[in-house]
């Protein structure tokens, strides 16, 4: 295990990207931003094994930021989101919603959000993707704090959303799957909060640990039982393993720069990735090997989840 690597950076400056890992055959994907007050429909891919960029992907049909998104297979989905409109000269927090195909570079439409929101995080269980929380918009005028608190449940299969009965309030919080379960960490306004979501059960409980620094903006990655937390508001540097099992946080070494709003990953080999966010930087740390059952070779990196 080394330190931190600086790898090519990216080819242009966005941040508040879709924030949820999007990897598929050792490629991390960037999608969406926010370029100088203007939302992209951009999606690129980070070939992590040649260090390269391809630009030259079929661009989203709606340019957005603080949107969520998720990956299922070959297939990414983003959600909602946040864009100007050109038509009403007005800001515009979005329901919409849309999936990718990688292997035919093609964008789709699928069944908007049952309301729109933006500022938010998704994860998936499965066949479903879960979105929680989030910023209302305009067809929520009395959402309370401006919040739109409904956790979306959508079906893959079906192409249809549920709202449960669950709700959650927060904003710039990551979301991230071990199992049957989705951890909540930080955001608006619960900080440095954890929470566990059954996604079975449809039940939301706090847990009784708390993020040692307060988390509002930055990425959260899962690699087994592990999960990474990375970067946040404030300019924050922090690099954190939380292990879901014995509920216990581990301070790792700091970034060598601040990120927020940025996209990322865990690769195969235990290589995790920061880009973009509050600059153009790639970076990456290689993670320890997770050994399997009676795997004897500490050098063997197993991956799960």
């Amino acid at each position: 295990m080394g330190g931190w690597i600086q790898n090519t950076v990216v080819p242009y400056s966005t941040w508040d990207v879709v924030q949820e890992q999007l990897l598929y055959n050792d490629k991390l994907y960037i999608v969406g931003g926010d370029s100088n007050g203007g939302a992209l429909n951009k999606i690129t891919a980070y070939d992590t094994t040649l260090d390269s960029y391809d630009q030259s992907l079929s661009s989203m049909s709606i340019p957005r930021y603080q949107c969520a998104g998720a990956i299922s297979g070959s297939t990414i989905f983003v959600f909602g989101g946040y864009r100007y409109d050109n038509y009403t000269q007005q800001w515009d927090t979005l329901s919409v919603c849309e999936k990718y195909d990688i292997l035919t570079d093609t964008w789709s439409s699928i069944n908007p959000m049952p309301h729109s929101k933006r500022s938010m995080s998704a994860a998936r269980v499965e066949n479903n993707i879960f979105v929680f929380g989030g910023v209302a918009g305009s067809d929520l005028p009395n959402a309370p704090s401006g919040m739109n608190t409904a956790i979306y449940k959508y079906n893959i299969s079906t192409n249809t959303w549920t709202t449960q009965v669950q709700t959650y309030n927060a904003s710039s919080y990551a979301a991230v799957t071990v199992g049957n379960y989705i951890y909540l960490f930080g955001g608006y306004y619960y900080f440095n909060t954890v929470k566990k979501y059954d996604t079975i059960n449809d039940t939301l409980t706090t847990l009784p640990t708390t993020i040692p620094e307060y988390f509002t903006g930055g990425s959260g990655f899962a690699r087994g039982t592990d999960i990474y937390l990375l970067g946040g508001y404030n300019n924050s540097k922090q690099f954190l393993k939380y292990d879901s099992v014995d509920s216990r946080w581990i301070t790792l070494p700091d970034m060598p720069s601040s990120k927020n709003g940025g996209a990322g990953g865990i690769t195969e080999d235990g290589n995790i990735y920061i880009m973009e966010g509050s600059n153009s930087a790639n970076i990456s740390y290689q993670l320890p090997s997770i050994p399997g059952p009676g795997d004897t070779n500490p050098h063997k990196t197993r991956i799960s989840g």
